[in-house]
């Protein structure tokens, strides 16, 4: 099976390098079956992958494979693919919540800009990771603190809450990451605690940071490890937990609230409000329509931007774009061009047009970068 993986990096194309990758793996899986029974992948041997060494040639296949939809920016293929691995073999055979752990805290740290390694990214530059035994210290919980840890992408705030728990059980470290995890997207939390189905395949939609979209790709990947009975249970009696999760009816004249999470529908148009009735809801649509609107044409809008379409008529967002390719950026405001930046160092007769144009580089920088921030 290793000549399938050996011959799948010299193929003229990717294309041709899965066709041998995917060959591969139906003659690795019926190899194992003649070895290990027609019932290998159902039966007792799933878990044990990579503890049986007869098994270790399918398991990089599959590895293998992964990296090659990765490539080919298959992205779902590749999260299936993982999702099999780990079917197959769990942890590696291992318990490696204390990597998972010190993986999530290294980004924490980011947030706070309290790097571990003394200074830069929280991962060493060309990949890989110098793993430890995590820290079992509690983050600060001042008001600048807490913003920044809780701004942490929701992946890795829930991966800290899981891993803190599996390694340290119910502790007040533990109490704390989930704590953080449900500030930062409560998302996560109330399709856990309502037990709603686990997402049947990735949300490819545009997104705003740790956003319900965010929620959805990790519920897709994770939401089975938080439904074993010992994990659920932790959650559901974590007070904290169940009140950030439950919500008041958004009609300003009703005062109910969930009596459990998930109980009140969401608008179906901007997904941001709850009402406890059909009611409610059309009694405040006075009042929530023009932001709902807004909301869903900010969306839309958004998904242009990142999926390179023309902006919808009703555009609410000033949106630029900005051509790097020459030795000056020039920044564009639909079709007319706004203004030129001049680089460093011009020549004797291009020193006075950059003077001319200094106040006007300032404010087309500035307007660029609000830009971004407002579509993004």
């Amino acid at each position: 099976m290793d000549a399938f993986i050996e011959i799948a990096f010299i193929c003229p194309t990717k294309k041709d390098s899965m066709k041998f990758l995917d060959d591969g793996l139906k003659f690795g899986r019926q190899l194992m079956q003649k070895r290990l029974g027609a019932s290998c992948f159902e039966d007792w041997h799933v878990g044990q992958f990579w503890n049986i060494l007869d098994t270790r040639p399918y398991m990089r296949l599959l590895q293998t494979r992964v990296r090659f939809n990765f490539m080919m920016e298959d992205y779902k293929a590749a999260v299936e693919t993982c999702m099999e691995m780990i079917r197959l073999c769990p942890g590696d055979n291992l318990d490696r919540y204390s990597d998972a752990l010190w993986f999530a805290q290294l980004y924490l740290d980011y947030s706070l800009e309290t790097y571990p390694e003394g200074g830069g990214l929280p991962y060493p530059e060309g990949g890989g990771l110098p793993f430890k035994n995590p820290k079992r210290d509690l983050y600060p919980t001042d008001e600048e603190s807490w913003e920044r840890l809780t701004f942490t992408k929701c992946s890795l705030t829930y991966t800290a809450a899981y891993a803190s728990f599996k390694l340290l059980g119910d502790c007040e470290a533990s109490r704390q990451y989930l704590q953080l995890a449900t500030e930062g997207c409560r998302h996560v939390l109330i399709k856990i605690l309502a037990k709603i189905n686990k997402p049947a395949e990735l949300c490819m939609s545009a997104r705003a940071h740790n956003s319900t979209e965010d929620a959805h790709d990790y519920l897709y990947k994770a939401q089975d490890l938080w439904m074993a009975d010992d994990v659920w249970k932790w959650v559901n009696n974590n007070r904290e937990a169940q009140l950030a999760t439950i919500k008041f009816c958004e009609n300003e004249h009703c005062e109910k609230r969930e009596s459990k999470a998930a109980e009140f529908k969401r608008c179906s148009s901007c997904h941001q409000v709850s009402y406890c009735s059909p009611e409610c809801q059309k009694e405040d649509w006075k009042r929530h329509r023009l932001d709902c609107k807004q909301r869903a044409a900010i969306k839309a809008a958004t998904k242009a931007v990142v999926e390179g379409q023309p902006m919808p008529k009703d555009n609410p967002m000033p949106v630029y774009t900005a051509d790097f390719s020459g030795d000056a950026f020039i920044v564009t405001e639909g079709s007319a061009p706004s203004g030129v930046v001049v680089p460093d160092g011009p020549s004797k007769s291009k020193k006075k047009k950059s003077k001319k144009k200094k106040t006007k580089s300032k404010v087309q920088t500035s307007s660029l970068s609000c830009t971004l921030l407002c579509a993004f």
